[in-house]
């Protein structure tokens, strides 16, 4: 016989995971914009004045009272200038033929035109320039969450054993 006095079982923990949780987050947020530039030029001319054209005639539309013998093309445009209903000018062997267009305009080696901004008449340019740009912002947010569930179960026993006998029969066999 074997006897089994005072032994003691302490509390034992048990930890087990129970559940596994993993969790994607994307935020994106996208912004588009168009934007739009516009820049206007304004250049308006009141002085009078003459823009030489040489090598050519300008054919025809000649104004009354406007063909006169001139020493030069700067007399001619003098002539011109003084004139509101001149527009343009062709000097040609000494000779000033004012004109009200340069319609008839035609390649010649001797002859030197010019277009002319007469007193009184304003000439306006303008130039528009547009320019459009378009942005895009992308903001993107990515989070990742890890959940665990650990699930404990301790027994929380304290067990003593005492005078417990434990018989053990041997038989020997003849």
């Amino acid at each position: 016989d074997t006897t089994l006095t005072d032994t003691t079982i302490s509390a034992t923990t048990i930890t087990t995971v129970t559940d596994t949780t993993v969790t994607d987050t994307t935020l994106t947020d996208t912004t588009v914009t168009d934007t739009t530039i516009t820049v206007t030029k304004t250049a308006t001319v009141t002085i009078p004045a003459c823009v030489l054209d040489p090598g050519y005639d300008y054919a025809g539309h000649d104004i009354p009272n406007g063909n006169k013998r001139a020493d030069s093309v700067e007399i001619c445009k003098e002539r011109c200038l003084a004139r509101t209903d001149c527009t343009h000018l062709s000097y040609i062997f000494g000779r000033c033929y004012l004109k009200d267009s340069d319609a008839g305009r035609k390649p010649d080696p001797d002859g030197v035109s010019a277009r002319c901004i007469p007193p009184g008449v304003t000439v306006t340019t303008v130039t528009a320039t547009t320019i459009t740009a378009t942005t895009v912002t992308m903001t993107t947010i990515t989070a990742t969450t890890l959940t665990v569930t650990v699930a404990a179960t301790q027994i929380d026993t304290t067990t003593k054993i005492t005078d417990t006998t434990i018989s053990i029969t041997t038989t020997t066999a003849t």
